[in-house]
């Protein structure tokens, strides 16, 4: 747990996610629409881990309508 609490204090997120026990990376499968992910979208544009830019890429690639989600504005 110090462990755990000094990469928070230093805002290693990365490294604290990795650290924490593998339950805690469970993968899950979940429906949504197309406001649920531009709101996913808007909120986490600016998010400091980079695992929300890379999902917010994999979205846009993988959707039938890119248009009707703010891509545009991420520019």
């Amino acid at each position: 747990m110090e462990h755990c609490n000094k990469l928070l204090k230093t805002k290693e997120l990365i490294k604290l996610k990795r650290a924490l026990p593998e339950g805690f990376m469970q993968k899950r499968m979940w429906n949504m629409n197309y406001k649920t992910l531009r709101n996913i979208i808007l909120q986490r544009k600016n998010h400091r881990l980079p695992h929300w830019q890379t999902f917010i890429k994999s979205i846009e690639e993988q959707i039938d309508y890119p248009e009707l989600l703010p891509f545009e504005q991420l520019l």
